[in-house]
C-alpha cells in the first residue's frame, strides 16, 4: 500500500514549507524529530481539550514548545522550530490530530 504524503491529512502554508524541506512525506527528516513532532502535536491536543492544563500558558501547550521541552534540538533547529510555531497559529485541534495520523503513517522504523 502506497503511503499518503502529508499535506493528503493536512495541508497549511508551514506543513508546505516542511513537505520542501524534507519531502513531501517527510522521509528526508531524521526519524527521532518526526516522532519529536508527532508527540508534541498529540499532546498539545490533549493539553488543549484537558481540563487539567487549563492552567498551563499557551506558550507551553504549543507543538513548538512541546517539541523542543528538554532541551530536544532539530537538525536544522532554529528553521524547524519557527515552522513549529507557525503551525501553532494554523492547527486548530483537528488538524494537529491530522498531522499526527499523517506523520504515524509515514513512520518506517527499519528506514532511518
Amino acid at each position: 500500500m502506497a503511503q499518503k504524503s502529508i499535506t493528503y491529512y493536512v495541508q497549511t502554508p508551514a506543513i508546505d514549507a516542511l513537505c520542501e524541506q524534507y519531502g513531501s512525506h517527510w522521509q528526508n527528516m531524521p526519524h527521532l524529530e518526526k516522532l519529536a513532532i508527532a508527540s508534541a502535536a498529540s499532546q498539545a491536543v490533549f493539553n488543549a481539550e484537558s481540563e487539567l492544563y487549563a492552567g498551563l500558558f499557551e506558550s507551553e501547550v504549543s507543538i513548538s514548545y512541546l517539541a523542543t521541552w528538554e532541551g530536544f534540538e532539530f537538525s536544522n533547529h532554529d528553521q524547524v522550530v519557527k515552522l513549529l510555531t507557525r503551525l501553532d497559529e494554523e492547527l486548530d485541534a483537528p488538524m494537529t490530530t491530522n498531522l499526527v495520523i499523517g506523520i504515524c503513517s509515514n513512520l518506517n522504523f527499519t528506514q532511518d
